[in-house]
């Protein structure tokens, strides 16, 4: 038997209650008003229209629950086209959905919904299909009166009753035919511009007279908005013309200036349209002509690349052209008694001036006038170069090899007999006449030509580098040399062999030439002009070497004395002195070499009549001629002397001599002179002592005016 002992603890013996154990439950309970796992909400009340269900779900479109104050309605489908729509709310005629859910008899039926407010399409606002009779005028009407009944100006088709000359309560004209030009048109409203018909019945300059009437507000079209026809000027632009059509516009601007951007042709401004076009073009004379006065719409100037013939232009761009006066390039200058000439790059000659054999003055031109000059015409045509010059005549060899002359034929200078006070102004081939049948073919091409100064004596190299000459030489020069060749006339070998020849240079009958780089001289003795110290009236017929010279690489010659410069630019000059050209202070001549001691590094002399230059450094130095006062320092004349006058910075590139005056071409492209201005530009003015600029095509000093 097992013996259960009860204690009691506790008071006045009585047994004390357990304690209770905390729940250990996690059930949730929806509806108690917290948000527990598993619940979206919990408003604590069972009402199905707030925003949170009995079953702790959250109220939304489709759970059959209509939300008070968010939903219309909510059928619980996803059907869109019954009474609720799939957003909740009402269906309604208009909302762009159809309902499919009554029948055409029952209320709210739908026929069709197209979304819009406007009746006159296929379906009306009251979501019924467009109809006639249904009082709104669609497309395909002429008009709807809401019914069927005929007699009323519309008929049961919805068609006017217009042309049954009664005035129905919709037209506002009705006078019974088909006319569309008259004041009423078939349309049964009264003609008006732009109702698509064109009046007749009325003149056109009636205010309701109509040219035209297309029915539209386009003033880019053939006829404007007022009923007249579009035209040029009106200020509107057609734009129903292509461009090779009539009537095409590009530009109406409605002015009649020609000289905006758009002229009166209504063709926008450009160039070649024949009007000046303000701001833009200098001229425009409406055709493509580049010899004209109007070039690319500006005037023809010099630089702009086109050879202006009428404004005198010889060239426009390229090397050899003068890009300040479009004018061929001076290459040479060649000086006579009170004339010279210009060879130029295109070979062309211009002489000046041209002369009057009446006032015994020669004729040295008789081409085209270019400026004050003339340019000087050559029968065959013949571009010429190595130009020179004597007293009265010119002399170039011809771009056929051949020697051509020009001016006074007293001296046989073409190579005929001479007449006397004659004058040639055309450049003519030199004849042979009257020598002997074995020296009338010089090997050709002709190498090079010289002059004598101051006379019309001329010598040339041919290919064989044989020296011929001709001219003006004393009877005794030719009786010596050649006796059985008296006349001097025709061009005859000077020397029997002379084929070592370089160059050669003419004094007064005499002739030094080069060989070898020494110096040779034959003739006439006069003024020691031979170089070697014999007596001064003797005759060489046998060319005698010039002692004392060393390396000559260019012999020059005035009338009575010769010059060589050494290829270091050391220069030696004898013969006449009476103006201290030769060097020394006195006016003594020369027989043998005198080197100048103030000229060194010279790469050029030139010889005129009273003076002696050289080309050194960019510089002309001259001295002696001190009777015609060139220089502005004053003596001693014997010192060789800076050229004064060129502008700063200008440098001299070549020296062309004359009689009495030098000229020279510098690095500007431009020609300087100094001394007798007759020779120079035929003013009759005193000697210029400073350059002036000599320009062959407009002879008077300081005249810039180009041809």
């Amino acid at each position: 038997m097992r013996l259960v002992i009860l204690v009691l603890v506790g008071g006045a013996g009585c047994a004390q209650p357990m304690p209770s154990l905390p729940s250990t439950s996690s059930a949730n309970t929806c509806g108690d008003g917290v948000v527990q796992r598993g619940e979206a909400c919990d408003d604590g009340n069972q009402v199905e229209t707030d925003s949170c269900l009995s079953n702790c779900v959250l109220n939304a479109c489709g759970d059959e629950a209509v939300h008070v104050g968010v939903e219309e309605c909510d059928d619980g489908n996803v059907i869109d086209q019954d009474a609720c729509r799939n957003d909740c709310s009402w269906s309604v005629c208009g909302d762009g959905t159809m309902r499919l859910d009554l029948a055409p008899n029952e209320a709210g039926y739908e026929a069709c919904d197209d979304g819009n407010t406007t009746n006159e399409d296929t379906c009306t606002n009251q979501c019924t299909l467009a109809t006639c009779g249904d009082g709104f005028v669609q497309a395909g009407e002429a008009c709807d009166d809401g019914n069927r009944a005929i007699g009323d100006g519309c008929t049961d088709r919805c068609e006017l009753e217009c042309g049954n000359g009664i005035l129905d309560p919709n037209e506002t004209c009705d006078d019974g035919n088909d006319d569309d030009n008259d004041s009423c048109p078939s349309t049964c409203r009264a003609a008006r511009c732009g109702d698509g018909f064109t009046r007749t019945d009325l003149p056109i300059e009636h205010r309701d007279g109509e040219a035209c009437d297309d029915g539209n507000a386009n003033n880019s079209d053939g006829c404007l908005n007022d009923c007249t026809p579009s035209r040029c000027g009106d200020g509107f632009a057609r734009a129903d013309r292509m461009v090779d059509q009539e009537g095409y516009e590009d530009c109406d601007d409605g002015n009649t200036i020609d000289t905006d951007d758009c002229p009166t042709t209504c063709r926008a401004a450009r160039c070649g349209d024949g009007f000046i076009h303000a701001g833009e073009e200098v001229c425009d004379d409406g055709n493509e002509d580049e010899t004209d006065g109007c070039r690319g719409c500006d005037v023809p100037r010099c630089g702009d690349g086109v050879v202006d013939v009428i404004d005198g232009e010889a060239c426009d761009g390229g090397e050899d052209c003068d890009a300040n006066l479009c004018q061929p390039l001076i290459t040479e200058l060649v000086f006579g008694v009170n004339f010279g000439c210009a060879g130029r790059a295109d070979r062309s000659v211009l002489c000046w001036p041209p002369g009057d054999p009446e006032e015994n003055q020669p004729l040295v031109a008789n081409g085209v006038p270019v400026g004050s000059t003339k340019r000087v015409n050559t029968v065959p045509a013949v571009g010429l170069t190595n130009l020179r010059a004597g007293s009265e005549s010119v002399c170039g060899i011809g771009s056929t090899g051949r020697v051509f002359c020009w001016g006074h034929q007293g001296t046989g200078v073409s190579g005929a007999a001479p007449g006397m006070d004659m004058y040639d102004p055309v450049a003519r081939p030199v004849q042979f006449e009257g020598a002997p049948e074995d020296e009338r073919n010089p090997a050709l091409p002709i190498d090079s030509l010289y002059s004598g100064m101051e006379s019309d004596r001329f010598c040339f190299l041919d290919a064989d580098h044989q020296i011929w000459c001709w001219g003006f030489f004393g009877q005794d020069f030719w009786r010596m040399l050649r006796p059985s060749y008296a006349d001097g006339f025709a061009p005859r070998r000077l020397l029997p062999n002379t084929r070592g020849v370089t160059s050669l240079a003419i004094g007064d009958d005499a002739v030094c030439y080069l060989a070898d780089n020494r110096v040779f001289c034959v003739g006439n003795n006069a003024n020691y002009m031979l170089g070697n110290g014999e007596i001064e009236s003797m005759f060489s017929t046998q060319p005698l070497e010039v002692s004392g010279l060393q390396n000559t690489v260019q012999i020059v010659a005035s009338h009575a004395m010769f010059c060589a410069r050494s290829d270091e630019g050391a220069v030696s000059c004898w013969g006449h002195n009476e103006y201290r050209q030769v060097g020394p202070t006195d006016d003594f001549a020369r027989g043998t070499p005198y080197q100048h001691p103030n000229i060194d590094r010279a790469s050029a002399v030139a010889l005129t009549y009273p003076a002696s230059c050289v080309l050194r450094l960019g510089e002309l130095r001259c001295w002696g001629v001190p009777s015609f006062d060139w220089y502005a320092g004053g003596l001693p004349v014997n010192l060789p002397q800076v050229l004064s006058g060129l502008p700063d910075g200008v440098r001299v590139v070549s020296a062309h001599p004359g009689g009495t005056q030098i000229c020279a071409r510098t690095s500007n492209q431009s020609v300087y002179c100094w001394g007798n201005p007759n020779a120079i530009f035929g003013d009759g003015a005193d000697n210029y002592t400073s350059a002036v600029e000599l320009k062959p095509w407009a002879t008077t000093p300081g005249n810039d005016e180009a041809p």
